[in-house]
């Protein structure tokens, strides 16, 4: 799973940061798998912060892999740096995968 913020990792209040989520499948099966979105309460993901996606094993294409694009906004930023979390799970299966979501404080500081 690799996570892409299209250049530097800069949020700013109100501005809406696209986050591309690659995930490749490098088990044996296919499946599909259940996303959702942990963060801050004034935080806002589109197209929507759960959802599923199915993943091809590496064997149907060369690299398979899924890519998901999403907008996210937070109404303010107050600290230098915040974090969120992706969380991934598959079902009947006890593991979960979470991967961080680290952004700046991209505000401008007031003088």
């Amino acid at each position: 799973v690799a996570i892409d913020y299209g250049g530097d990792p800069q949020i700013r209040d109100g501005v809406a940061r696209t986050i591309t989520l690659r995930i490749h499948n490098l088990y044996k099966v296919q499946d599909a798998l259940a996303i959702h979105w942990y963060t801050p309460p004034d935080w806002h993901i589109q197209p929507s912060a759960d959802g599923r996606v199915f993943v091809p094993h590496a064997w149907l294409a060369q690299g398979a892999a899924a890519e998901l694009t999403f907008q996210v906004t937070a109404d303010r930023i107050t600290t230098p740096v915040v974090r969120a979390a992706v969380e991934l799970t598959r079902a009947g299966w006890p593991t979960v995968m979470l991967v961080p979501v680290i952004l700046v404080n991209g505000n401008t500081p007031a003088k």
